[in-house]
């Protein structure tokens, strides 16, 4: 375990980036005056005008791109863009210096529990920088690169920018109250789960098969599913639950990209105010932009959406190693990590198929790990979305309920567990046998 451990250490250090570079600094000056010459002569009109400047960019940063995916746009998206969208981009594009008087910021680094606040203006123009490929070649990846794609699920979320673009420019920039927050939480000590010993019969279970984490969990902590880059994917091809959440509905999250380098195993990382302007409608390869969407979520007094979402990123598991007990320790951490109030609330977590995806993670192995932090982090109750799974639904009611019966406690759950993953009956199982067989362990 000591070298899974160190190896996946000294990939976070490569990525432990520790400033985040403007478009507008020195390094990047020829790139930035490019842009500003051709909006401030009035040149960009037209998707087509755009697109030369797209290409010229990327020429600059030794690139052959192009926004392929505007040729792919509806009709009534092409004018949008051009009649509303790029006069908000010629007026950012003038701003820029004003909004950001130095040119280098600090990153969200690693290892470090910090707060960064953005306006909503701010997100904007550093989006907008991110739309025109602007960034320097050291902040790539930091670029909408899903324009110059022109596969249906990154048409979807062109037209879901261009939309949240077009939005904020009908609203006008003074107007665009709030702020954005992005928090990075370190753990910094390990938990002793085994000497855990807060009563799970204390602790709100609910799981239900409809509804959706961003429909039905407002006023809740939102789990983002993340990848240890946050964004995963959006940025390219990604089509899955955090690209959805960031490229199609709250286009304002893409800005944690930017400053939150790759997420180390005792990390997550909060972020709060994203307005949601989109829906969408199927997922992954079917995914499609789904219109506007009015967010009624509540207002602090400033104009910041109370929205908050955490990312954490769960392991990937392409061999069932999950089951060994340091990693299911790391996914127990990780979890905590994401859960944990540090101001001592207890706003309930709406979650669901953490790491069950892609990454291959077990559903009730998952559930249990989740039920456990949000138990240890202050009895935070727990609203599990399992995506259409009624099994796994009843599966967690019937394991909540007869966790309090027993008044089971989270460090009896946890030995437990790893009485389970150590049992010559464990050894026999097939990979999608495990799971029930946990809960049925668990259940006596």
């Amino acid at each position: 375990m000591a070298a899974h451990k160190s190896e996946r250490k000294k990939i976070k250090e490569e990525y432990a980036f520790t400033e985040v570079i403007l478009p507008h600094d020195a390094s990047n000056m020829e790139v930035f005056g490019l842009i500003t010459r051709a909006f401030g002569a009035k040149e960009i009109t037209t998707h087509a005008s755009f697109r030369e400047l797209y290409s010229s960019i990327a020429r600059l940063h030794g690139e052959r791109r192009t926004v392929d995916c505007l040729d792919e746009l509806p009709s009534e998206f092409l004018a949008l863009f051009e009649t509303v969208v790029l006069p908000l981009f010629g007026e950012v594009v003038e701003k820029l210096p004003a909004l950001f008087p130095e040119t280098r910021m600090p990153a969200l680094r690693q290892g470090v529990s910090a707060e960064l606040v953005l306006s909503r203006v701010q997100v904007l123009a550093l989006n907008v920088f991110a739309f025109m490929n602007a960034f320097a070649p050291s902040m790539s990846g930091y670029s909408m690169r899903f324009v110059a794609d022109p596969m249906p699920w990154c048409v979807a979320k062109t037209q879901a920018v261009v939309h949240y673009f077009a939005r904020v420019a009908r609203v006008g920039l003074s107007e665009l109250r709030g702020r954005i927050v992005l928090t990075r939480q370190v753990l910094d000590d390990a938990v002793e789960w085994t000497k855990a010993d807060g009563r799970l019969a204390e602790l709100e279970v609910r799981a239900r098969a409809d509804g959706t984490i961003e429909d039905d969990g407002i006023g809740m902590l939102q789990a983002d599913f993340a990848n240890e880059f946050i964004g995963g994917g959006v940025m390219d091809s990604g089509r899955v639950q955090e690209e959805i959440r960031f490229g199609v509905t709250n286009p304002e999250l893409l800005v944690s990209i930017l400053f939150c380098p790759r997420m180390c195993d005792n990390e997550t990382i909060l972020l709060k105010g994203a307005e949601r302007f989109s829906d969408y409608t199927g997922y992954a390869s079917s995914l499609q932009w789904g219109g506007d969407h009015v967010d009624s979520s509540p207002r602090d007094d400033d104009g910041t959406f109370a929205t908050t979402l955490v990312a954490f990123d769960a392991l990937p598991f392409a061999e069932d190693r999950q089951w060994e007990p340091e990693l299911v320790r790391r996914e127990l951490d990780k979890a905590y990590c994401a859960f944990l109030d540090r101001t001592g609330g207890r706003t309930p977590i709406a979650t669901g198929n953490w790491g069950c995806g892609a990454f291959r993670g077990d559903k009730r192995l998952k559930t249990v790990v989740q039920i456990l932090a949000a138990a240890h982090a202050g009895m935070r109750p727990v609203a599990f979305f399992t995506f259409g799974d009624r099994d796994l639904v009843a599966d967690t009611r019937r394991l909540a309920a007869r966790l309090a019966e027993k008044d089971a406690t989270v460090g009896g759950v946890f030995a437990s567990v790893l009485d389970f993953v150590r049992s010559p009956a464990f050894r026999r199982l097939e990979r999608d046998e495990r799971g029930a067989a946990l809960l049925r362990a668990l259940e006596q």
